[in-house]
């Protein structure tokens, strides 16, 4: 079933070149917190009649079709098998955008970006980046004149990515064992930790050594003890989680792993979403 996606997944021509905002597409409404550096681009609505939106959602229809089988006959076993073979694109992102998450972390990556003000063709790394959802609420601009690089476990997640951000150089990567070389200015994990074995997914950031580094931890109030809130219904595939559960983070064990890693906490920014929860944004700094 999986070998039926056809996935493309390394970006067009020379991955390492900066991208520009006319190989974007659709354009979402700009970001309010959008680097002011980025140029001003040409901003067209998105409907779905437009090719592009077709694109895009071509791209989850395949992504969605043999889910469902598998749905019906297969539970996961650990949030690895949720995420690899069971959850849909579709399902994620209905989901992330009714709880108000997706748009609370596009804008924490936005706002991380303006904080760091990162030089031309800086490498940045997005770890576990999905769908490319963000770019329903962040203007691709945002990455404008950078070399981003943008990593997740789910191929088929990051080839509706590329339909969103044409070119972008994606990598199917697994944070845990991961593949990924090279120096990067900065690397930004967002509600990734809390799915696999965090201590090893921070080992893989800081082995990157990328000067900043951003992460994004779910915090929930205390009559909520599990990742995900238990009175919600959860669309479709995504009733994975009824088997496997998401771990919530302490966010002193975190810092203190980083700083035994050479990272400081520079900030924090919490971004208050449903349910009484909080995306709270931490920004790491290297030591000198």
């Amino acid at each position: 079933c999986m070998n039926s996606i056809t996935v493309v997944i390394a970006g067009d021509g020379d991955s390492t070149a900066p991208l520009h905002s006319g190989q974007c597409s659709p354009q979402p409404a700009p970001d309010p917190v959008a680097r002011t550096k980025a140029p001003h681009s040409t901003t067209s609505t998105f409907h779905p009649s437009t090719p592009q939106a077709y694109r895009s959602n071509h791209c989850m229809r395949l992504s969605i079709g043999c889910y469902h089988l598998l749905q019906c006959h297969f539970m996961p076993q650990s949030l690895r098998d949720a995420w690899t073979s069971c959850i849909t694109a579709r399902d994620y992102e209905t989901h992330m955008a009714t709880i108000g998450q997706a748009q609370a972390n596009a804008f924490h990556i936005a706002e991380f970006l303006a904080r760091i003000d990162p030089p031309p063709a800086a490498r940045i790394l997005i770890a576990g980046a999905g769908t490319g959802q963000m770019f329903n609420f962040v203007s691709p601009a945002l990455f404008e004149g950078l070399r981003p690089v943008f990593s997740d476990i789910n191929p088929a997640f990051l080839a509706c990515l590329r339909q969103r951000l044409p070119g972008a150089p994606c990598v199917a990567d697994d944070l845990e064992r991961s593949a990924l070389r090279g120096s990067f200015l900065a690397a930004a994990a967002v509600l990734v930790l809390e799915h696999i074995n965090w201590r090893m997914g921070l080992d893989t950031l800081a082995r990157l050594a990328p000067e900043h580094l951003f992460l994004v931890i779910q915090s929930n109030p205390p009559h909520i003890a599990t990742a995900v809130s238990p009175h919600r219904t959860l669309p479709g595939t995504m009733s994975a989680f009824s088997t496997v559960h998401p771990n919530l983070l302490d966010q002193g064990e975190v810092t203190a792993h980083l700083r035994a890693l050479g990272y400081d906490l520079a900030a924090e920014s919490p971004r208050p979403v449903a349910d009484g929860k909080v995306m709270l944004g931490l920004s790491f700094r290297r030591h000198p």
